[in-house]
């Protein structure tokens, strides 16, 4: 039988068709070439589903849909008056999250993996009048691709840390782009 090296928690495959595994692999046991090929074959995977997205009735984006309707009730009064602040969304996809913070007045700027959802994401704030920066890198080179960089919040929506491979990594990138007093 033949499986793939690992199925996210979230559906996505990260890894490719090898033989039979005993026991449970983990994210210690990748070697670094693993780790990017799985970076690889999931940047693929959003790059095939970004169109699917755009398309999709769930994402709404054919109608006048709040962005603020993609947080939970919890969220904005743990983020706070955002107003003035540096905001980063690591991993954000169409970036339909991300206006929200352009919404609150936020300097806001995102980063993806993905070039078809990048453009996807610039385009959707261009058509909404939104001031968005996005940022087309791998959230493990976060802070190399924004030139150091640091915000007051970095946010990270619901159902991102799963499709990673390297959650030490991201924590340490996460940590590095905060500026002293910044919140993830």
């Amino acid at each position: 039988m033949v499986r793939t090296a690992r199925e996210g928690a979230c559906g996505a495959l990260v890894g490719r068709a090898i033989a039979p595994y005993k026991g449970r692999m983990t994210a210690d046991e990748h070697e670094p070439s693993n780790v990017a090929e799985m970076i690889h074959v999931n940047r693929n995977n959003w790059d095939a589903r970004t169109p699917i997205h755009v398309a999709s009735e769930f994402y709404g984006l054919n109608e006048a849909r709040d962005s603020g309707h993609w947080f939970a009730d919890f969220e904005w009064p743990d983020l706070g008056d955002l107003t003035g602040r540096d905001v980063l969304h690591l991993q954000y996809h169409l970036g339909t999250e991300t206006l929200a913070f352009a919404e609150r007045s936020a300097t806001t700027t995102g980063l993806d993996f993905s070039g078809a959802a990048v453009a996807e994401a610039r385009r959707i704030a261009r058509d909404a009048g939104r001031e968005v920066t996005y940022v087309e890198a791998d959230v493990h080179d976060a802070v190399d691709a924004l030139g150091g960089r640091r915000f007051d919040v970095v946010y990270t929506g619901k159902d991102a840390l799963c499709y990673l491979p390297d959650l030490a990594r991201w924590a340490a990138a996460v940590a590095a782009l905060l500026r002293p007093g910044g919140f993830l």
